[in-house]
């Protein structure tokens, strides 16, 4: 019988296999992200380069720009709200109450504020504001080059912030222009014209009421190595580290100084930049659970056809179960299970299907004294006795030949020849070799009798009158002596 399979069995074996590729497939994803993290770390490194790039930009023009005054100058509306000067550029308009514009119509988008000395005219704060009113507009433009810069502003020591759009100072203070008047402002420390751009955050500030953390980058101005302000870019590291929506976590940012890793930091990333000094790390938020669930979402094709092939596999497996089963079970139906050899259903069944050649012999052999053996080794000896009989037979007659066990000690054998002596001869030496090795099986040996019947093939119609004329010779063989075929 061919191994058969348990329903556990045919249900697992095909769930490994499956459970075995999902892995594979999820290991490549694992992989596709790293992939994918590195070029996200690739252009973020870009990206601050860029800053970079612009913030020297900004100190170059406030350095080289820095004597004029006034007539780069846009008219400018000036109001105090809560006790801080804001002036707005007026748009598409001429000169007015003295102040010298360009007549080409502007649309820079920027804000000052400052004391409240900054709306008065004479005051020196007013004054001084003229010196550096020319670059707002590069500062405006500047802004809009990237969505994730979220202010540009040049911070003046002297009280005031020059500052494109006006999102971050428009709810600015008094109390925070004191902080940037104080020399003690942390922002202040450590400078020097030799020092890189300063790195401050990421930090959410509450005081001009801005909820979404922050990234400053934050260069000094220097003029005569004197200290004038900083020029600073603000950055929304939501924008910035949220690009790729294909993510299922967060990229995120750390200050290494004030803030270890999380436990569930993935590929972190140490920012290094020429000319930035940064004590920050990136990191992917993973989410085993979230990034499961993008991974099933974008390969859930694959995982379709996946499924598809652990059912089809399934099916299989009980389709040859069953196949195998019912081959046992109708093998069992024609074979003796004692022997192996063919039953009396079976041998019928052989006929029915057989090509015969010119002469058939059906002979019916018999193990003399049978119960004898019985009683004197045993059943046991009695069965090693008829499967050696069944195997011999086998062994003495071609392929095209069959023996059969039809019950007890009887066999029958079907032989095919072309010519009758032939059929003779075999038989006779397939009864010699029989008895001449049987002290093999059991001590002293034993004999075979049978009766024999050799017909042409096409006389072959009545199979069961021609196995009881066989019986019958059997029988008289038996009669007159044992150990001998009756032809």
């Amino acid at each position: 019988m061919k191994k058969q399979y348990g329903v556990k069995g045919i249900l697992l074996a095909p769930l490994i296999f499956a459970v075995a590729l999902v892995a594979l497939l999820f290991e490549g994803h694992i992989s596709q992200l790293d992939r994918e993290l590195d070029d996200e770390y690739e252009r973020i490194g870009r990206e601050f380069f860029r800053a970079s790039k612009m913030l020297t930009i900004l100190d170059y023009s406030f350095n080289n720009y820095i004597k004029v005054r006034q007539s780069l100058r846009l008219t400018h509306t000036r109001q105090i709200v809560n006790g801080v000067c804001q002036m707005r550029p007026k748009l598409n308009t001429t000169a007015a109450d003295g102040d010298d514009v360009n007549s080409q119509p502007v649309n820079p988008k920027y804000i000052i504020v400052g004391d409240e000395a900054l709306c008065d005219r004479s005051s020196a704060l007013y004054h001084d504001v003229g010196f550096r009113i020319a670059l707002a507009p590069v500062i405006s433009f500047l802004h809009d080059l990237d969505d994730y810069l979220i202010g540009v502003h040049y911070i003046d020591p002297s009280g005031y912030v020059i500052s494109s759009p006006e999102t971050l100072t428009v709810k600015m203070t008094p109390e925070v222009l004191q902080l940037i008047k104080s020399p003690d402002w942390e922002v202040y420390q450590n400078l020097s014209e030799e020092r890189p751009i300063k790195v401050r955050g990421p930090i959410v500030f509450r005081e001009i009421q801005y909820s979404e953390p922050l990234l400053s980058l934050m260069l000094p101005v220097y003029a005569n190595h004197q200290f004038e302000g900083m020029i600073s870019l603000d950055i929304l590291l939501k924008k910035l580290l949220g690009s790729n929506r294909r993510f299922a976590g967060k990229l995120n940012m750390i200050d290494t100084r004030v803030a270890q890793l999380p436990p569930d930091a993935y590929r972190a990333f140490h920012l290094s930049e020429p000319g930035i000094l940064f004590h920050h790390s990136i990191y992917y938020r993973m989410s085993w659970k979230n990034e499961l669930y993008q991974f099933v979402h974008m390969k859930k094709n694959m995982l379709f056809i996946v499924a598809a092939m652990y059912v089809l596999a399934v099916m299989l497996f009980l389709f040859m179960n069953t196949r195998s089963a019912k081959s046992y079970y109708e093998g069992l139906a024609v074979r003796d299970p004692l022997t192996g050899l063919r039953n009396r259903r079976g041998f019928e069944a052989f006929l029915e299907s057989k090509q015969h050649q010119s002469y058939v012999a059906i002979a019916m052999f018999d193990i003399d004294d049978f119960k004898a053996i019985n009683d004197s080794f045993g059943h046991d000896v009695g069965d090693d006795v008829i499967r050696y009989v069944g195997d011999q037979v086998r062994c003495h007659i071609r392929s095209t030949d069959t023996v059969a066990r039809y019950g007890g000690e009887e066999f029958v054998l079907y032989l095919t020849a072309e010519h009758e002596s032939h059929l003779k001869a075999t038989l006779l030496r397939v009864k010699e070799e029989l008895c001449n090795e049987s002290d093999m099986v059991v001590e002293k040996g034993f004999t075979i009798s049978g009766g024999v019947e050799i017909i042409a093939s096409s006389e072959l119609n009545d199979i069961d009158a021609i196995l009881k004329s066989a019986d019958k010779k059997l029988y008289a063989a038996k009669a007159s002596g044992k150990n001998q075929l009756i032809f």
